[in-house]
Parts: structure tokens; sequence; C-alpha cells
């Protein structure tokens, strides 16, 4: 067990510590203290992607972003030294930055925000019950079919904040999440493990799956090249079909948002699949299924085929402004290949500033964006809870005016004019080719 470097124990490095990057070898540096995770790696909550793109580097923002300061205690029995100090004067500011908005008390959660959220939550789905079972006009059951993908709307913006741990805390907050995100149709460990690992490698082309959506879309020439994800684990072919896509991407940018959730109940499917999950497994499999004895009982008690084609369309679409809203965020911003993060936390908040776009938007549409439209302080400091991001957001703007360094922020049309336009770009590279590349 370590304390300090005034404790006689070992003082590595900031090179050494860069040659444990391997699973099965894996340092990190947290507050100038050097753990050795190689044997708890696997134990990890927050999954193996995370441990992996810190391997042998500087952690401190990322661990403290994503963690309540009461787990550093369990970080004792790991600690084998600490690092050599040296002067990284802005990763202190950064630091001091940080520590402001705890004093503060901005990481503190608001509970009477989550209760009122809750009644709301309870009377969209009353809406939806009442009008898609007790309705005699179609029309009236359709307008059910609005305040369904409402819900599933609102719920899924809850749902991103028990996964960020910031409602209760990760034991809570975590089985809230596996229980009401699954009855949604998502499997929460899927998503858990998939934006974790988009917090560290932000629009990184071969590490972010939020930015690998082929065959529909391209953010990236280097797509165009098939290559290997680190998170799907696989190569990303760039084939007839993905060519056919990508040339018309942006005309079908929002005709794919309105059934994009169809494919978050595939990619879940296959996550549960895998028996990736660590953690109550079991429990989180029998809430997801449940999904789908509610939704098809649901959409059963429609008078005809029709009717059930459009009510399962409609809440599809109202559902799809949440992936809009995730698109926006990063789409237009910024992507990068083949660099890593370098070793201390001054590469990672200029990254999540260079990545991150926020939208301005009145304090009375907060509902609506659901903490999304503040994404460069929700990347920059993601345990905040949504409530206290707009108080957050002048004093991170001023901090980054001191050091010279841009926070982008636009409203929410210009955002999508935004996305529209740098997908229209990046078309045009395969507008005349004659077909997808040759390998």
């Amino acid at each position: 067990m370590c304390k300090g470097p005034d404790d006689n124990v070992t003082v590595h490095t900031v090179k050494e510590v860069g040659q444990h990057k391997k699973l099965s070898d894996l340092w990190v540096v947290i507050e100038g203290k050097v753990y050795d995770l190689s044997k708890w790696a696997l134990k990890h909550p927050g999954g193996l992607k995370p441990l992996i793109h810190t391997a042998g580097k500087d952690a401190t923002v990322l661990f403290n972003g994503f963690h309540p300061s009461r787990v550093k205690k369990m970080l004792a029995p790991l600690c084998i030294g600490t690092v050599a100090k040296t002067e990284m004067p802005v990763t202190k500011r950064i630091e001091e930055l940080r520590q402001k908005l705890v004093d503060e008390g901005f990481f503190s959660t608001d509970r009477s925000f989550y209760q009122w959220y809750a009644v709301r939550l309870i009377a969209l789905f009353s809406l939806c019950l009442s009008l898609t079972l007790w309705s005699k006009s179609v029309y009236w059951k359709l307008l059910g079919a609005i305040f369904l993908g409402l819900f599933w709307h609102q719920g899924m913006l809850l749902g991103h904040d028990l996964c960020h741990n910031s409602v209760n805390g990760r034991k809570l907050d975590y089985f809230i999440a596996q229980m009401l995100v699954s009855l949604f149709g998502i499997s929460s460990s899927w998503w858990k493990a998939s934006h974790n690992n988009h917090h560290i490698v932000t629009n990184a082309v071969e590490h972010d799956a939020d930015i690998q959506h082929l065959p529909f879309f391209v953010v990236d020439s280097e797509y165009f090249k098939s290559i290997w994800s680190t998170w799907h684990k696989r190569i990303m072919d760039f084939d007839d079909f993905s060519n056919l896509m990508v040339r018309n991407q942006a005309v079908l940018f929002y005709p794919i948002m309105m059934v994009a959730r169809v494919y978050l109940y595939i990619q879940s499917v296959v996550y549960l699949a895998t028996g990736r999950i660590s953690e109550r497994r079991g429990f989180e499999i029998a809430s997801f299924s449940l999904f789908y004895v509610w939704f098809p009982a649901l959409i059963c008690q429609l008078p005809t085929w029709g009717t059930m084609a459009a009510y399962f369309f409609i809440s599809h679409a109202v559902a799809g402004i949440l992936h809009v809203q995730i698109c926006i965020s990063h789409f237009p911003m910024p992507t990068y290949m083949n660099m890593e993060m370098e070793n201390d936390s001054e590469a990672f908040f200029k990254t999540q500033l260079v990545t991150s776009l926020d939208v301005t938007c009145p304090w009375y549409m907060d509902w609506f964006h659901g903490g999304l439209q503040f994404q460069v302080e929700h990347h920059l400091f993601p345990h905040i809870p949504r409530h206290n991001l707009r108080k957050v957001q002048p004093i991170i703007k001023e901090f980054c005016e001191e050091m010279g360094w841009k926070h982008h922020s636009v409203s929410f049309f210009e955002a999508n004019r935004m996305v529209v336009n740098h997908l229209y770009e990046v078309s045009k590279v395969r507008g005349h080719s004659g077909g997808p590349p040759q390998n």
C-alpha cells in the first residue's frame, strides 16, 4: 500500500509507466500514484475498454470524472508506487477547476428534480395507455404513439443519467438502469459499456462506436478504407451497399433516425447473448425480455395491421429525436485516427473541447434536450448531474477563455445544418468514385 513520495515507496518514471499498456500488464496513474490493474481489470464494473485506452497513461481526469471519491479507497491495495513529479501547470489548473466545481456543490444531486421527473414519466406513459387502449378513434390511438415516443425519449435521457451514476450513486443507479432501460428494450449494460468507451475515445475513428455507423453513415473518409474497429472487433467493410448509402447519406439522415431505435434493439440482443454482463445478468435479461411482452401486447390492441404499423413507426420516429440529439453533439466535429491520447490530463481536456458541441437553448427547453445540449461540460465532467450543467457552462467558458481554448456552441437548428452539411461533404468524396475502394 502506498501513501506518497515521502513514505519510502517506489518512484516510477512516466516512461516506465508507459511501457505497461497491455491487458495482462496494465498500469495507470491517478493523482500521482501508480496502480497495477493487471489482475483486477476483468472485475472493472465499467468494462475493459476504458482501462485498455488509458493503460500506461495518467488517468486522473477520467477517473475523477467517472467515479465518486469513495472509490479511491478501494484502489489502495493496487498501488505499487508513485510517479516522478513533472511540471504540468495546465493539468494543475484543470484539477483546480474540478475542485472548484466540487466545492460549489455542482456534483451534488437535487433529488426533487428526479422526483418530478418520475412524475413526468408516469404522466406520459399514462397518457399513452389511455389514448391507445380506450380511445375509439384511430387518430387518438396514434396520438398515444406520440406520447409513447416521448416516454421513451425522456426515459432514455433518465437512463443516461443513471448510467453515469449522477442520481443516487453507482449501485442503486445501475440497478434502476438495468430495470428501467431494459424495460424500454435497450440493454443498459451494452449502452454503458459503449458509452463509457465513447467518453474516453471521443470521435476516434477506429475506437469510438458512436461514429462507426457503416453501412449507413460515414463521418470520416478513413472509413472508405474498410478499417478495423477496436470496439466491434472486426473490419468495417465499405462495400457496394455502403457506397450506395453513403452517396445519399445527407438525404437519408433523418429517415434513418426515425427507425434508429431498432438498431439499439439488435445491438442489445447481440450484447446480452455474448454473456459479457458480470453484474445481475439474469435480472437484466428478465427485464429486457419483458419489453418484448408488453410492447407487442400493447400494439396488438389496435384494430388493423395498418394501424399497428403506423403506431410502431410514429412511436419510434418520435423517440428518434434522441438519436438526432446524440449525432449533432459529435458528428460535425473533428475526428482523428492513429493518434493516442497523450500522457496527461491536458490532452484529454482539449480532445473533449475539440470533439464536442454544445447546443444553445433557453432554460425552458432543458427538458427536451435532457442535458445533451451541454455536451462539452458533460464530457469534461460526466459525473455532474444534468440540472447543474447550465450553471457550470459559464464557468467552463470562462476557463477556456483564460486558457485560450475554443468552446463550441451553436443553436439546435445550426447544429442540424452542420451535421447534414458534413454528411454531404463526406458523401461528395464518393460521388464519382464508381464503386467501393479496392483493398
